[in-house]
């Protein structure tokens, strides 16, 4: 299904509010780029075609708004009391970005959006709120941050257990990786940057092949034929688990090696947990994707497309050793 034309305008003006939102040299201006990223989003959550398109895009919108409201009201407390409102920024960026325990939306959400707006929510839209949180790590606001870390583990591993929608399983997948990718942040911008990268490439390697495979349950893997670009892409899913020797192992060694020497180590065991439950439902996901099908036969203008999605898979699995610095 291709998109329409004014999707890749709205594409890249969506690209643009990104870098003006980091760039930005004052709140309030901060605060209108994400309206305006806001009202850029909103369309692209029509791209799937789906009766409950409007009720998602309503969800998405009352919950950014809420978020909105809350910059703007720890601007009016900005020179009174800083404390809460570092506090309300965190609280509020945490929204947008969906982190657990204000994940609810996302959840709820992820399973009535297309795959590239799912793709867009959990990837380009996190990074400019990851940014600016980055700059709000004071001592005020450690604490919440910290509880938002050890609810994003636990939580996000949790729900990918009990739900059997491939969609929902890569939004928890997600909330379980804020919980490193916040970690990160509070040992230097370098090491949340090679984190970042790392993660994009195998949520964008998995997300590509579960779309161009028409994934939408865990039981479509078993009618699915190209079993190639199924275990490249289950190699992935484990990968980004953080299973050995994949890339996703060394991105989270290099992690818990920087978080010991910040003496930050009381993180460490909800963040290793969270890693092993998740490795237990992609596990069987991986199990279940082995009981497939013989292959068939594809179209040859589907062939050109397989063939550039079964070489992003096979270049997202060793580019971990080439960033870990």
């Amino acid at each position: 299904m291709f998109l329409h034309p004014s999707s890749f305008l709205f594409l890249m003006l969506l690209a643009t509010t990104i870098f003006m939102i980091i760039s930005a040299d004052s709140w309030l201006m901060m605060w209108l780029f994400f309206e305006i990223n806001l009202l850029l989003f909103i369309p692209l959550l029509f791209s799937k075609k789906s009766k409950y398109q409007s009720e998602a895009s309503l969800k998405y919108f009352l919950n950014q708004a809420m978020s909105s409201v809350l910059i703007l009201s720890s601007i009016t407390f900005l020179s009174t009391s800083e404390p809460l409102c570092y506090c309300l920024l965190c609280t509020a960026f945490s929204l947008k970005m969906g982190v657990a325990p204000l994940h609810g939306w996302l959840i709820t959400i992820s399973s009535s959006i297309s795959w590239l707006s799912l793709w867009l929510l959990l990837i380009p839209q996190k990074i400019a709120p990851m940014l600016i949180m980055s700059t709000l790590i004071k001592k005020d606001s450690f604490l919440l941050l910290c509880v938002f870390i050890i609810l994003s583990a636990l939580l996000g591993a949790w729900g990918g257990l009990t739900t059997p929608s491939m969609k929902k399983i890569i939004t928890y997948s997600s909330i379980a990786q804020m919980s490193w990718l916040l970690t990160s942040l509070l040992s230097s911008t370098i090491t949340w940057v090679v984190y970042f990268i790392i993660y994009s490439l195998i949520t964008t390697s998995i997300t590509v092949s579960l779309a161009f495979m028409k994934t939408n349950k865990m039981n479509d893997l078993l009618s699915s034929k190209n079993k190639l670009m199924k275990t490249l892409m289950m190699m992935n899913m484990l990968a980004i688990a953080g299973l050995p020797p994949f890339s996703g192992f060394m991105m989270k060694l290099t992690l818990i090696m920087k978080t010991i020497e910040i003496s930050k180590s009381f993180l460490l065991l909800p963040l290793i947990l969270s890693s092993l439950i998740s490795l237990y439902f992609y596990s069987r996901i991986f199990y279940m994707s082995l009981m497939d099908s013989s292959t068939s036969k594809t179209e040859n203008n589907k062939k050109i497309i397989e063939k550039i999605i079964i070489f992003f898979n096979i270049f997202s699995l060793p580019v971990g050793f080439l960033l870990v610095y």
